[in-house]
């Protein structure tokens, strides 16, 4: 029996790890264990509408950002270099990538983006009357109750929408003694900003870097496999509560 897909599209657009042939010693760690981590988390895609990564690394080619600040123009000893790659860059990778995203938004099999990454994160010590620390954000541009906040240009998904993923997500992680925090550390990006609309909301996801690989960046292979499991859960189980499957 097929399972019913997750009308979600999920993007991940720090987990490329293509370098263009011959420039893979041009800039030193242009790949990153914890984005490697996160494609591992979610990789559920056979279960989703549309799964959407990218090719490319970040220190190569930022695709959640505007396509005049896709390619870095900052790279000692390669500034001309990369500008020379810079076109081929764009037209072979970051074009695809958000015509991507354009044709899920498009799809009626699509009801909301999640665009996912990780934020910078150390282990907190457990201190007695220390409040959990933040293990996971989810963002809507908007302050920490999921509310839209003055002057912010509005939320890029209901409130009450991003308080139920986070409520789901608190329970299905309770174990890992973290918070499931709303904008904060993060509030958005440029993908959930540019293509949310009432209709197709996104929300941007950040996973904490400690939580998805140790101080000197090995791969906890075993917790990914757990965490894999419970954000298929919880995706099916958010998807039902909005009344989409």
């Amino acid at each position: 029996m097929l399972l019913k897909k997750i009308p979600l599209c999920l993007t991940l657009p720090e987990a490329g790890e293509n370098i263009p042939p011959g420039w893979m010693d041009a800039v030193p760690g242009t790949t990153f264990p914890e984005q490697q981590a996160l494609a591992r988390i979610f990789d559920i895609s056979g279960r989703l509408e549309f799964f959407i990564k990218a090719d490319m690394p970040p220190a190569w080619l930022k695709v959640d950002a505007p396509r005049r600040e896709a390619v870095p123009d900052t790279m000692p000893g390669q500034k001309r270099a990369l500008h020379a790659l810079g076109r081929t860059l764009l037209a072979q990778y970051y074009a695809p990538y958000h015509a991507r995203i354009k044709k899920a938004v498009a799809s009626p099999k699509m009801r909301v983006g999640l665009d996912c990454h990780c934020f910078v994160s150390r282990p907190w010590p457990r201190e007695e009357g220390r409040p959990l620390q933040p293990i996971i954000c989810l963002g809507n541009n908007g302050d920490f109750m999921g509310e839209s906040r003055s002057g912010a240009g509005g939320t890029t998904c209901p409130p009450d929408m991003i308080r139920d993923l986070r409520d789901l997500m608190a329970a299905r992680f309770a174990d890992e003694r973290g918070q499931v925090l709303l904008n904060t550390p993060v509030t958005g990006g440029y993908t959930i900003k540019k293509y949310a609309t009432r209709k197709k909301p996104w929300i941007r996801m950040d996973i904490a870097r400690h939580m998805l690989v140790s101080a000197d960046g090995q791969i906890n292979h075993k917790r990914l496999a757990a965490w894999r499991d419970k954000m298929e859960s919880i995706a099916v189980l958010f998807c039902k509560l909005q009344g989409w499957m």
